[in-house]
């Protein structure tokens, strides 16, 4: 059975993101990192003074495959998937 996808966009038009060196700034390869764990994928497109682009394709999951990945989607013990 082929797998079905969701596909998210999300856009703004601010001054884009910058790179840095910091052991303390790894949000954004944490999503990566997560949609590749369930077989989906994320990308980051920025320009400095022209906004970012964040778009990924995400499999809609079956219930079972759902409850084992929900510690993906865990923060602080809070489940933020029914």
């Amino acid at each position: 059975k082929e797998s079905e996808y969701v596909y998210l966009q999300i856009a703004d038009d601010g001054i884009g993101l910058f790179k840095y060196d910091s052991k303390h700034h790894f949000g954004l390869n944490t999503m990566k990192e997560r949609a590749r764990s369930v077989g989906g994928s994320l990308d980051v497109h920025s320009r400095a003074g022209k906004g970012t682009l964040v778009a990924g394709w995400l499999p809609c999951l079956e219930p079972e495959r759902m409850k084992r990945s929900q510690a993906l989607f865990s923060i602080k013990g809070k489940n933020s998937v029914p």
